[in-house]
Formats: C-alpha cells, sequence, structure tokens
C-alpha cells in the first residue's frame, strides 16, 4: 500500500506507518522551515526532542515532523518563525475527559512499563501518559510499520516487545500521543495532571504520580549543526 500527500504543493509517497520526517527525507526534501535569522530548518535529533523538524500539517501549526505519521491525502506545509502558513488555523477546543486513578505515570518507556506491569498486576488501578503513539519509549522504541529493512528484531527490540506485552497484559490503561502541561499536588486530593494530544485531552487525579520520562542523547553543540541536511 503506498500512501501520498502533498509537501509545499508536491506530491510525496510513503509508507504505511512513515513518519513525515521519514518520508520527506526519502524524497528528498530537508528544508522544513525558517528561523526569523533567515537560516533553514530540517530534521535534527529525529526524536521528538530538539523541535527543529516543526511543520504546519492541514492547518494545524506545531507538528513535530519525525513524532506524525503519514495520513493518505494530507497537507503539510514549511513552517517558518516570521509568517503562517496559508491556511494556518487555531487549535479547535478540546472538552477534557476526567480520570480518577491509583497511579499515574508519566513516560511509557523501559521504567515506566515496568512499573506499570507490576503495580497493575497487584491489583492497583494504573494509567500511564505518553507523547508518542507507542509506548516503549526512546530505548525499546517499536518499529513502525513503514520499517523496509530486513533484518530480524534484535535482542533490544524483543525485550521491548515483551515489556510492552506485559505491561498491557497487566491491566494498566495507556493514554498515548499525550503532552502532559500541568501537574500538582493537593494534600486532600493527591496529584492532578492535565495532558492534551491530537484528538484528546484528560484530567487526571491520581493518589500517587511516578515520574518516568526517560532520558535522552545529549548531542555537542558544534558550528554548523543547525545545518540541513548534514
Amino acid at each position: 500500500m503506498v500512501l501520498r500527500f502533498r509537501f509545499e504543493g508536491r506530491d510525496i509517497r510513503a509508507a504505511p506507518g512513515d513518519s513525515i520526517a521519514a518520508a520527506l527525507t526519502a524524497a528528498g526534501e530537508t528544508i522544513l522551515g525558517q528561523r526569523r535569522s533567515g537560516a533553514f530548518r530540517g530534521v535534527f535529533c529525529g526524536m521528538g526532542v530538539c523541535h527543529d523538524c516543526l511543520v504546519t500539517v492541514d492547518g494545524q501549526r506545531g507538528v513535530r515532523a519525525c513524532m506524525a505519521t503519514v495520513s493518505d491525502g494530507m497537507e503539510v506545509q514549511h513552517e517558518d518563525d516570521c509568517r503562517l502558513a496559508e491556511g494556518t488555523r487555531p487549535p479547535e477546543a478540546t472538552v477534557p475527559e476526567d480520570i480518577d486513578t491509583d497511579i499515574a505515570i508519566i513516560g511509557a518507556g523501559p521504567a515506566g512499563l515496568s512499573a506499570a506491569a507490576l503495580a497493575a498486576s497487584n491489583g492497583a488501578d494504573v494509567v500511564v501518559l505518553d507523547e508518542r503513539g507507542e509506548p516503549g519509549g526512546q530505548y525499546f522504541k517499536p518499529r513502525s510499520d513503514g520499517y523496509r529493512g530486513r533484518a530480524l528484531p534484535d535482542r533490544q527490540h524483543r525485550r521491548g516487545r515483551d515489556l510492552r506485552a506485559r505491561a498491557k497484559a497487566s491491566g494498566a490503561r495507556f493514554l498515548s500521543g499525550q503532552v502532559v502541561w500541568f501537574a500538582r499536588h493537593d494534600a486532600d486530593s493527591g496529584f492532578k495532571l492535565r495532558s492534551l494530544g491530537p484528538e484528546r485531552a484528560f484530567r487526571l487525579c491520581a493518589r500517587t504520580l511516578i515520574l518516568a520520562s526517560g532520558a535522552f542523547e545529549r548531542p555537542a553543540m558544534v558550528p554548523g549543526w543547525t545545518l540541513t541536511g548534514v
């Protein structure tokens, strides 16, 4: 199956599961936007940390190309710091869903998955929030459906697959694609969290909070590190 979308008026082909960044890179498109200084932006970290790959998708500004999956027929545009792309629209208001739980876990990497599996299998009501589309984090990131290689999953992939399966089988609830933007502790009612995703928003009240936000590489900032396509 081949997906098709448009980038700055050009037709781009992608495989199911491709990120926007992967599809654009494969098509030779390395410039995704422009800074206030006039310098170009492109994919840098490729894992949702640096925000260098921001694009506008179907009028929605601030989409990280390395984190967003291609859908058929989408319209992708450059995102420049000094202007709005044509057709840019404000985000739609979302009515949050209220959730009351024993334990809220922020992060679905190895630590968050392990904590969820242990707590839920021992009877706790557990909710896990993560900004990625699938649990696993950076270390146990699952292969996308667009993987084109022939290599079989290695030991690290197998460990991640088994841990994800164990955590899901435990009964823990996973809220993927969610960015936690508010967190407070109340002595009487516990922890209050707010999260937002592309389609849903949540207000959580949890008696216990586990922070498992993980780790990521810290690249050396050398001259030219922002040059696209390098």
